[in-house]
């Protein structure tokens, strides 16, 4: 995957597009959101533009700390909703505001400076890494994939060492095809140009990764950052909350099967996460020599259309036309992202 060393950001609060935060919160994991909202206020700056959106999905009592209270508009669900269609309220009250969206899980620890290292000035969706992806462990204090409240309480000291110590080590951006949607910016350009989620998905499941692919069609990248670092817990409003394992097989089993019908087999065997799917290492193997090229470079459009044409799968209402380009001028800059930026515009340019 494509790394860019030296990420540009933009943190002036005083410069930067207003942004709408939200997240979801339900009875059954009430605890985590109380953590959740604690450690965001103490990591986040907000301005007098922003918003958060608190979405109370099954219409139990919540507490906004005070210190949010005058940036936060709560909405009560009497009836549970969607992934898809929790996330689709905050995207129109984004674009309402003409503000860029953080969608967050209810089930996270946020660190300083998180949201500026996603602030970057591209219309690019960004997102952090957790320990789901750098699990770490030392001094009696295991960050593991898959967490409980306890096993953070009364360990914030080691965690901020572990921060401080996976920050000095890893840096930039690193380009992914189709992360989990944990914790997410959507910029304002790609609100408008790749809209809401599809909620036809069912309760939660499929719907980020059917929105990356779509994001890529239309000529978008998704880029994690590698120095914002939180504590994802890890499926606590579901399949490690209070979902039966019958239920979630259900959710699991009717999310792939409307996701193959979207994308057909192969697709849905590269991107989804479920246990359901059945792996196929070689898949990206058997690609030509140029798609192989393009992923290794995070060029992904390329190679979505090539695995959707093979099934048959009309993907032309989810991408823009081809742009028309009259001149580049181009400054030599080792950055990945820069890189495959160009090489995706140059075909188009009719004279430079």
């Amino acid at each position: 995957m494509s790394q860019s060393p030296h990420p540009p950001t933009n943190s002036s609060p005083h410069t930067r597009r207003p942004r709408v935060y939200g997240m979801v919160t339900t009875a059954a994991s009430g605890e985590y959101t109380a953590a959740a909202l604690d450690s965001f206020i103490e990591s986040t700056e907000l301005t007098q533009q922003d918003l958060f959106v608190l979405i109370v999905n099954d219409h139990h009592k919540v507490d906004v700390p005070q210190a949010l209270q005058q940036s936060c508009r709560v909405i009560l669900h009497e009836h549970p909703r969607s992934f898809a269609e929790n996330a689709n309220i905050c995207t129109a009250i984004a674009r309402e505001r003409s503000s860029d969206l953080y969608f967050l899980n209810n089930d996270l620890i946020f660190t300083p400076g998180w949201a500026e290292h996603l602030a970057v000035p591209m219309p690019v969706i960004t997102l952090p890494v957790s320990n789901q992806e750098f699990p770490y462990e030392a001094e009696d204090f295991k960050l593991l994939p898959l967490m409980t409240l306890e096993d953070y309480a009364g360990k914030e000291v080691l965690f901020r060492r572990f921060v401080a110590a996976h920050q000095a080590q890893k840096k930039g951006y690193q380009i992914v095809l189709s992360p989990p949607f944990f914790c997410i910016r959507i910029p304002l350009e790609i609100l408008i140009e790749v809209g809401d989620f599809d909620p036809t998905f069912g309760k939660g499941g499929a719907e980020d990764n059917d929105y990356a692919i779509r994001t890529y069609l239309k000529g978008f990248a998704i880029l994690a950052s590698r120095q914002a670092y939180l504590i994802h817990f890890g499926g606590k409003s579901t399949w490690a909350g209070a979902e039966s394992a019958a239920e979630t097989r259900a959710r699991d089993e009717a999310y792939i099967f409307r996701f193959r019908e979207k994308w057909g087999t192969k697709l849905a065997t590269l991107v989804l996460r479920s246990q359901l799917i059945k792996r196929e290492p070689q898949l990206l193997n058997s690609l030509p020599k140029g798609l192989q090229s393009a992923t290794q470079e995070g060029n992904w459009r390329p190679v979505i259309l090539a695995l959707a044409r093979e099934e048959k799968i009309d993907c032309s209402p989810f991408t823009s036309p081809p742009p028309s380009v009259g001149a580049v001028y181009v400054i030599y800059d080792p950055e990945p992202w820069l890189h495959a930026s160009y090489l995706a515009i140059y075909k188009h340019v009719q004279s430079v």
